[in-house]
C-alpha cells in the first residue's frame, strides 16, 4: 500500500479479529496468574527491592530515575514495579498479570500497526498471532523481572503506530508523539535503539515512501536519541560487561553468528527453550568450543539468505529479514552483558520480521496457487489455524516451567545439560527449601565444572554447617580462602563454625579479617557476642554500642543490655531491652529478658506483662515460663 492512500478506518472485523488475539494470548498464559516470582532477579526487581516494594513515594521515584542499579538506566521499568508494588504488595499474582497484559496489548498493538501500515488485514492478523502465541516469548512474559522487555516493546509499537500516522499526514504534533513514545521505550529497556534504521526500512516497505532528504532527515532526532542511549548504557553498563579476559573479540564475533542462526532455528522450530544457555566459548561450561567449521557455515547460511533476499526483489522480504538483523543486532552479544551464550528474551522484537517475511512471502504463494488450485486458500487458512492452535499449547506448556524456581532450574539443567550458573542457583534454592543433602550434592556437582569459584565454595560450606557438619564447613571456608584470600563472608563465616567449635582466639581472627575486608553490622555483631561469651564485658559493650551508632537494631540493643546487666548496670540495661521492643514489638527474647530485670528491680506486675507477651509471641518459649511461674511466687528470676 502506498504512503499516499491510507487504508479505511478500523472495521468490524478489525474489532473482531483484535479481540480474538487478545482472547487466544490471554489463554495461552493464563496459568501465569498462579505463578510464584522466581529467585533469578526476581528479588532484586521486586521482593528483596526496598525502594520498589514501597511504592510510589517521591524518594523512589527519584530513585528510579537517578539509579542505574541492575546494569541499566531504565526508570519506566522501575515504575512499573513500583505500580504494581503499590496495587498488589509482594503477590506475584499482580506482578504476572501486568506482563501477560502488557503481551496481549504488544499482540494487539502490532495488528493495528501492520493493519494501518499495509492495508492487508488477515495477513496482520497472522503475524500478531504468531507474536502472540510463539514459546520463544514465554520468558519476557512469564519472568517479571523481564518487564523491561514487553513494556519497551510496548512503547516502541505506539512510537511505530504514530510514525505511521505521520508519514501519512505530517504535523510537528505527529511527530512529537513518535519522539515520546520512542524515549519512553528506551527508557524502559534500550532494547530498540535500532529503531530509526527500522524506520527506514518501513518507510520501503510497507509505507512505500518516496526517497527524499526528509525521508533520512526526521531520523536525525530520533538517532541523537539512540546514540545518547547508547552511550549512556555503555556507562552503566560497564561492571556488568563480561571481561576481556573471559569474552575477547574473537570469541563474541563468532558466537553473534551462531547466535543469529540459534535464534533463527528457534522461531522457526521453537524446540529445548530453556532460561539460561551457558556460553559455548567459556571452558568453565563444560562444553566443547565450537569449531571454526560451525562458525564458517553460520556465517554462510546468513550471507546465502541475504543474497536470497536480494535476489527475490520482493520488498516485504527486505524489511523482514533486515528488520530480524538490525533489531536483533543490539543483544547478539558483540558487547556482552553476563556470560550466557544467548537467551530467548532477546527475540521478542527480532521475531516480528521472520515472521513478517514468512506470512507475506507464504500469503504470495498460496494466491499463485489457488489460481492453479481453487480451494488451496481455504485449506491453508485451515492448516494456519492448527499451527497456531499447536504453537498456543507449546507456550503454555513452557510458561508453566516458569511456576516456581525450582521447577524453572530442574528443567532448564534438562534442557542444557552442563550449567554451572543454573545448578548453583538451583542448589541455593534447594538449601532455601530445606532440602539440604540435594542442595550439597548440587553444589559439588557445581564444583566440579567449575572447582575454582570460591563462590560455590562458600554455599556448600553454609549448607554443611546448616547441618553441623561443622569440619566439613571449615575445610571448603578453607579451600575457599585459598582460592580468595580477600573474601570477607568466608573469612566471617568460619570464625562463626571456629566459634560453635570452642575456638574462640581463631574465631575472633577470622571476624577481625572479615571485618578489615568488609566492616558488616553481622559479621562485628558476632565479634561482640564472641567478646561477651569470652567474658570481655567492656569490649562488647564498647562494640555494642558502635553498632547502634552505626544503625539501630533490636537485636543490638538487647545484646548490650545483655552484658550491661551483667555489668551491674541494671537501669541502663533495661532502657536498651525497652528500646529493643521498641523497635521490634515481636521480640520475645527481649520480653523475656526486660520481664526477667524487672523482676530484679522489684517491678513484678510489669515483669509479668513482659514475661506474658513473651509467651504469646513464642509458647514453647521455655525460659520465659519459668521466669513467669518465678514472677509468680515459684523461684527466684533466671536471665537468658
Amino acid at each position: 500500500m502506498d504512503a499516499a492512500n491510507p487504508p479505511a478506518p478500523a472495521s468490524r472485523g478489525d474489532w473482531l479479529l483484535a479481540a480474538g488475539l487478545a482472547a487466544a494470548t490471554l489463554a495461552a498464559y493464563a496459568q501465569c496468574f498462579g505463578f510464584d516470582f522466581v529467585g533469578f532477579d526476581d528479588p532484586q526487581y521486586v521482593t528483596d527491592n526496598a525502594r520498589v516494594l514501597s511504592g510510589f513515594t517521591a524518594e523512589s521515584v527519584a530513585w528510579a530515575f537517578r539509579t542505574s542499579w541492575m546494569g541499566s538506566w531504565h526508570p519506566l521499568t522501575w515504575l512499573s514495579h513500583m505500580l504494581d508494588a503499590q496495587l498488589y504488595g509482594a503477590d506475584p499474582a499482580g506482578h504476572h498479570a501486568t506482563g501477560v497484559l502488557l503481551h496481549v496489548a504488544n499482540t494487539v498493538a502490532l495488528f493495528a500497526v501492520l493493519r494501518a501500515a499495509t492495508g492487508a488485514r488477515g495477513r496482520s492478523a497472522l503475524v500478531a498471532a504468531l507474536f502472540g502465541l510463539h514459546p520463544l516469548h514465554v520468558e519476557s512474559v512469564a519472568w517479571v523481572a523481564e518487564r523491561k522487555d514487553v513494556l519497551s516493546t510496548f512503547f516502541g509499537l505506539l512510537a511505530i503506530a504514530a510514525y505511521v500516522g505521520y508519514v501519512r499526514r505530517p504535523s510537528l504534533v505527529r511527530y512529537a508523539l513518535v519522539a515520546l513514545a520512542f524515549a519512553a521505550s528506551l527508557m524502559s529497556k534500550p532494547m530498540l535503539v535500532t529503531l530509526p534504521f527500522a524506520l527506514l526500512l518501513l518507510d520501503y516497505w510497507p509505507l512505500r515512501r518516496p526517497p527524499a532528504p526528509r525521508t533520512g532527515l526526521d531520523k536525525l532526532p530520533l538517532l541523537a536519541m539512540s546514540l545518547a542511549m547508547a552511550v549512556l548504557t555503555l556507562l552503566t553498563q560497564a561492571g556488568s560487561m563480561s571481561s576481556e579476559r573471559h569474552l575477547p573479540l574473537d570469541v563474541r564475533v563468532p558466537n553473534a553468528a551462531l547466535s543469529a542462526v540459534a535464534y533463527l532455528g528457534q522461531i522457526l522450530f521453537p524446540a529445548k527453550l530453556a532460561m539460561y544457555y551457558p556460553h559455548p566459548y567459556l571452558a568453565e561450561n563444560g562444553f566443547p568450543t565450537p569449531s571454526l567449521g560451525w562458525v564458517a557455515a553460520a556465517v554462510a547460511l546468513l550471507v546465502a539468505i541475504s543474497a536470497g533476499v536480494a535476489i527475490a526483489r520482493r520488498r516485504y522480504l527486505v524489511t523482514g529479514w533486515c528488520w530480524y538483523l538490525l533489531t536483533l543486532l543490539p543483544v547478539i552479544g558483540l558487547v556482552q552483558v553476563g556470560l550466557q551464550g544467548r537467551a530467548d528474551r532477546y527475540t521478542y522484537v527480532p521475531s516480528i520480521g521472520i515472521f513478517l517475511a514468512l506470512v507475506w512471502a507464504g500469503a504470495e504463494a498460496v494466491a499463485e496457487l489457488d489460481r492453479r488450485v481453487p480451494g488451496t486458500r481455504r485449506a491453508v487458512w485451515g492448516a494456519a489455524l492448527l499451527a497456531l492452535g499447536i504453537l498456543g499449547v507449546a507456550t503454555w506448556n513452557q510458561s508453566a516451567y516458569w511456576r516456581d524456581s525450582l521447577t524453572l532450574y530442574e528443567h532448564t539443567l534438562a534442557v542444557t545439560g552442563v550449567n554451572p550458573a543454573i545448578r548453583f542457583n538451583y542448589a541455593n534454592e534447594l538449601k532455601r527449601a530445606g532440602r539440604a543433602e540435594e542442595a550439597i550434592r548440587e553444589y559439588r556437582l557445581t564444583l566440579e565444572a567449575t572447582p575454582d569459584d570460591p563462590k560455590v565454595r562458600v554455599n556448600l560450606a553454609n549448607a554443611l554447617r546448616e547441618q553441623g557438619r561443622l569440619e566439613d564447613a571449615a575445610l571448603e571456608y578453607r579451600r575457599a580462602l585459598e582460592q580468595q584470600p580477600r573474601f570477607a563472608l568466608a573469612h566471617a563465616n568460619l570464625g562463626a563454625v571456629l566459634r560453635a567449635q570452642g575456638h574462640l582466639d581463631a574465631a575472633e581472627a577470622e571476624y577481625r579479617a572479615a571485618l578489615e575486608l568488609d566492616a558488616t553490622p553481622t559479621t562485628a555483631y558476632n565479634l561482640a557476642n564472641l567478646l561477651l561469651q569470652r567474658g570481655e564485658r567492656d569490649a562488647a559493650i564498647e562494640l555494642y554500642q558502635t553498632l547502634l551508632a552505626w544503625r539501630p537494631e533490636a537485636r543490638f540493643h538487647n545484646n548490650l543490655a545483655i552484658a550491661l546487666e551483667s555489668r551491674g548496670d541494671l537501669r541502663e540495661a533495661l532502657d536498651h531491652y525497652l528500646a529493643a521492643l521498641a523497635l521490634d514489638p515481636e521480640h520475645a527474647r527481649a520480653h523475656n529478658n526486660a520481664g526477667s530485670l524487672l523482676l530484679r528491680l522489684g517491678e513484678p506486675e510489669r515483669a509479668i506483662e513482659h514475661l506474658r507477651r513473651a509467651l504469646e509471641i513464642d509458647p514453647g518459649y521455655a525460659n520465659a515460663r519459668e521466669n513467669l511461674a518465678i514472677a509468680l511466687g515459684q523461684e527466684d528470676p533466671e536471665t537468658e
